[in-house]
Order: C-alpha cells, then structure tokens, then sequence
C-alpha cells in the first residue's frame, strides 16, 4: 500500500472547513489537536482530512536539506 494522501480524501472546502471548526469536537494530546464532526459525504471516501500547522511552529521548525 502506497503512502500517499489521495485527492478525495483532502478537506478543502471552506464551507466544510468552517463548519468543522464551529460544531465539531475536540481530542487534545500535547503537542498535537484533532478536531473532528461525522457528516455525510458525496464523495466515495471513508474520510476526508486536512493538517494544519501554527505559524508558530512553522518559524522554529528546521529546514530539510534538498
């Protein structure tokens, strides 16, 4: 099984992504936060996600050599 994140499965509509972030529910672990809502989909996918990282986080990570 590859590891790839198909196009199906990522969140990328606003509506879905606003309306996630007003009625769904939290898990926290430090340092990581899921925030989930059971909805139905149209498309033929079990789930769809999305990542999101703090600006915070992003100035202090370190840079990957190429």
């Amino acid at each position: 099984m590859p590891n790839t994140f198909p196009k199906k499965e990522k969140l990328k509509s606003r509506k879905r992504i606003d309306r996630l972030f007003l009625e769904g529910k939290s898990i926290s672990k430090y340092p990581l936060k899921l925030i989930y809502l059971k909805t139905a989909l149209l498309e033929d996918v079990k789930i769809q996600a999305g990542v999101a990282v703090p600006k915070k986080l992003q100035k202090r990570r370190k840079k990957k050599p190429h």
